[in-house]
């Protein structure tokens, strides 16, 4: 135990170390900030689905439209995390500065925006989905609820990938964890109430202590920017925008907005097609939706970790430590992703009872996992092959692969399978489609066109070298 708690106490060396020990360094505390995050949503689904079932689809059909929604602000902190990454390995100081502040200002306008779209039109956009009308009362209003917040949600994003980028992930898992403790307290106090003094909200009541918890998260994590003592210093006293590093932005990050909107996008146009089976079939798949979020917070964790040590190690002129980052990156995440969907096929029902007790739907959810949960194996390892892409700014091919992921196969082959299968159909058709996309993006990344945006970087390498030493 005290060698595990040394091992994570040491700063990762992302230029020169060890990559299998840099990834878990880096990797770790991401993975856990991320099922620290997942929590929430977790936790609302825990609660709602004691409530009923009309409760628990209300934050399963919302999931996805408030995905779409903090997708584009997601996209330019994104690009923040590369421009971050890649200037820290070239040891720019002030521009990882500079950008850190001009992240934060256009990231939170646009998804002020958004937000405010989100509300106005969300009668609009359940009634596109299907909703089932026995549970549309209630996502409406979690839905409204949801993004009068979400530009303060996206606050803690904007901190946790900036600081992602520079190679601490340490910190952002510290605040986190904090948060969603104070969110799994007000969960069952404003769903339940607390009479005489709280009285019962319901859905209001999951949407509510969500909001709050994050809003101090992020109003938190952009003050320890503006401390310094992160790495980071942000000050806004004389701030202006920097075009240039603006358009730098908005060239890496609106086609990773675009790929992440599309994403979202597809899944609310696949639970859409979902709700069309029934309440039961809708809330077995948000349920397993949930459940396979967690599945794949390893490979995220891992993907933002092979991302950051990619950009930095870019941003040093280090490009031939690129490929042999990534495959060792999913060495480690094919073990990990391996172990937990072994446990996903064949606890699958015993899972789903956990969050409701209704025997349809549990019989639909252990069919489930039943099917899918392997394939989520293969799947897991797209974003570590396509991490050079976003490493080195080449973020247009994800956008590509993410159009083709969800639009061009798993849409297409849910209808069509489902079709001769029934709801079992819908489940089949996601293995077929993560099947194909897997060796699609293992082609990509073989292809080695990421290499194109690091030749101003590697023609910078020797100079940045001589200064520390280092080779």
């Amino acid at each position: 135990m005290e060698k595990i708690k040394k091992l994570f106490a040491s700063k990762p060396d992302i230029l020169s170390g060890n990559i299998y020990k840099t990834v878990l360094l880096l990797g770790a505390p991401i993975m856990l900030s991320h099922f620290i995050q997942t929590l929430y949503s977790m936790t609302d689904a825990f609660w709602l689905g004691k409530v009923g079932r009309a409760a628990l689809i209300a934050p399963s059909i919302t999931f996805n439209l408030i995905f779409v929604i903090l997708a584009f602000a997601g996209g330019l902190a994104g690009a923040g995390l590369t421009m971050v990454g890649q200037r820290k390995g070239a040891k720019e100081a002030d521009m990882v500065n500079r950008i850190s502040e001009n992240t934060i200002l256009v990231v939170l306008i646009f998804a002020s925006l958004l937000a405010g779209l989100g509300f106005a039109f969300s009668s609009q956009i359940l009634s596109l989905l299907n909703t089932p009308p026995d549970a549309f009362k209630e996502t409406q209003t979690y839905l409204r609820i949801t993004c009068l917040g979400v530009p303060f949600v996206f606050g803690y994003y904007i901190f946790q990938g900036l600081m992602q980028g520079y190679g601490d992930t340490v910190t952002p898992l510290k605040l986190s964890a904090m948060t969603v403790l104070l969110n799994m307290l007000l969960d069952p106090l404003l769903i339940f109430g607390l009479k005489p003094i709280i009285p019962p909200m319901g859905v209001a009541g999951a949407a509510i202590a969500t909001i709050f918890s994050e809003s101090l998260s992020a109003s938190i994590g952009i003050y320890m920017l503006h401390t310094g003592r992160y790495g980071i210093k942000t000050s806004f006293k004389n701030f202006r925008f920097d075009f240039s590093i603006v358009k730098e932005m908005v060239k890496i990050g609106v086609p990773m907005s675009l790929s992440q909107i599309g994403t979202a996008l597809g899944f609310a146009v696949l639970m859409g097609f979902v709700n069309s089976y029934g309440s039961a079939v809708a809330g077995a798949y948000g349920v397993g939706n949930r459940v396979l979020n967690m599945l794949m917070v390893p490979a995220i964790a891992f993907q933002v970790a092979c991302t950051a040590m990619i950009a930095q190690n870019i941003g040093a002129g280090q490009v031939k430590r690129v490929t042999e980052i990534v495959w060792k990156t999913v060495l480690i995440n094919f073990a990990v992703v391996l172990t937990m969907s072994t446990i996903l096929f064949f606890f699958g029902s015993f899972i789903t009872r956990l969050f409701i007790n209704d025997s349809e739907i549990i019989k639909i959810g252990d069919s489930f996992f039943k099917i899918i949960s392997y394939s989520m194996l293969l799947v897991s390892m797209m974003g570590i092959f396509l991490a050079p892409y976003q490493g080195s700014g080449n973020t247009l091919t994800i956008l590509y692969m993410e159009i083709l992921r969800l639009w061009f196969l798993r849409i297409p082959i849910v209808f069509l399978v489902s079709k001769i299968m029934g709801y079992q159909g819908i489940f089949w058709g996601i293995f077929i489609s993560n099947i194909i996309t897997i060796a699609v993006a293992y082609a990509v990344f073989k292809s080695g066109k990421w290499k194109k945006n690091t030749e101003r970087f590697v023609l910078q390498a020797p100079a940045l070298k001589g200064e520390d030493g280092a080779s």
